[in-house]
This record gives structure tokens, C-alpha cells and sequence, in this order.
């Protein structure tokens, strides 16, 4: 009916978000947040010259100089996180949920077509910002889920039946698919999912 609603939501999973993070960009945006040049300087002599080597199969490989990706182990990578992702887009429909490298983006509308089209654009926005700041989904792990509110008007759970617009019972309805960033949702087709409710 006219009163019924669809929130639809999708869980954004990054590939190995602190390892990705490019020095050069963090330190140009800890500088515009920041306006302090002392803090940047110390957070670049923190990033600057580290290195790594891999063992495999008990050989080692050459030093390599590691050019992007955060110091891990304490507090300090999960803060210059935030501070590197601070300014992802924000589609004026869908409201977006943050705690470290999770995100997840929301819209409600009353239909399919409203709440697919939210989403389709949030999730462009998204893709365009990762690339721009070397940043890569998951899309094994990026879901999408959509529950289907239903208001139904003739029924009660504690009296049973009744006539008019008296009681209400909201009837949860739930999917999941799998979505990699930059596809287009049109084409997940809930009218095929909504036939089989």
C-alpha cells in the first residue's frame, strides 16, 4: 500500500583499507584539517622510510621502502584512518553510518525504483572517491540489503481482527545479494525478489 515502506542498505567492505592508504594524500589532508604544519611534519617523519621484506618458502625477498599503508598495533592507525576517509561522499538521499574502515549507506523510500536509484547513485559517488584516493572494495564481502515494511491496517497481535485504521502490524520482509561498487542496482531486480514474497 501508499504506507509502506522500503529501507534498503548496503555494507561497504574495503580490501585491506589501512595497508591502501597513500602517504602523500594523508598528508595533504592532515594538513587541511589540521592547519598544522608541526603535526603533519610529525606524522610524515612516522611514515617516512619504513620498510619491509617477505619470506616465502624460507627465502627472503629484497628490502622493499613501503610507500602507502599505516603503522598497525595501536590507536593512531584507526584516528590517520578517519582522518584519510573523512571526506567521502555523502549522496543527499541515504544516510551513512562510519566506525573505522565500515561503512554502511542507507535510504528509505515507499518504492522500489526510488530506493534503488538512492543507492545506485551513493554507491557511484563511492566508487569514484576510492579510486581517486587508492582505495579498494571488497565485493565478496560488500552486501546489500533491503527490508520491505508492510503496514497492515485489519489486524491486531494482542486483540486479533479489527475494522478500520485502528491497529497496525508491521511485517518484516529481508534479502541479501552480493554488490560490487560500480555496478548498476537497477539491475538486481527486486520486482523478481518482491514476485516471490
Amino acid at each position: 500500500g501508499s504506507s509502506d515502506w522500503l529501507c534498503a542498505t548496503v555494507f561497504v567492505d574495503l580490501s585491506a583499507a589501512y595497508d591502501t592508504v597513500n602517504h602523500r594524500l594523508l598528508l595533504k589532508k592532515i594538513l587541511e584539517n589540521t592547519n598544522d604544519l608541526a603535526f603533519t611534519d610529525l606524522i610524515r617523519a612516522l611514515l617516512k622510510d619504513r620498510r619491509f621484506y617477505v619470506v616465502l618458502y624460507n627465502k627472503q625477498s629484497r628490502w622493499q621502502r613501503q610507500r602507502n599503508g599505516l603503522p598497525q598495533g595501536s590507536v593512531l592507525a584507526p584516528l590517520l584512518y578517519t582522518i584519510y576517509t573523512n571526506d567521502q561522499p555523502m549522496d543527499q538521499n541515504t544516510e551513512r553510518f562510519i566506525y573505522a574502515e565500515d561503512l554502511c549507506v542507507t535510504s528509505q523510500e515507499s518504492t522500489f525504483e526510488a530506493v534503488e536509484a538512492n543507492r545506485t547513485s551513493a554507491l557511484d559517488e563511492l566508487h569514484f572517491y576510492y579510486e581517486r584516493n587508492h582505495l579498494h572494495t571488497n565485493p565478496a564481502k560488500t552486501k546489500a540489503c533491503s527490508v520491505l515494511l508492510l503496514i497492515d491496517n485489519k489486524y491486531d497481535y494482542e486483540n486479533g481482527p479489527v475494522c478500520g485504521n485502528q491497529h497496525k502490524k508491521w511485517v518484516l520482509y529481508s534479502f541479501y545479494c552480493k554488490v560490487p561498487l560500480g555496478a548498476v542496482l537497477m539491475d538486481l531486480s527486486f520486482h523478481s525478489i518482491w514476485s516471490l514474497l
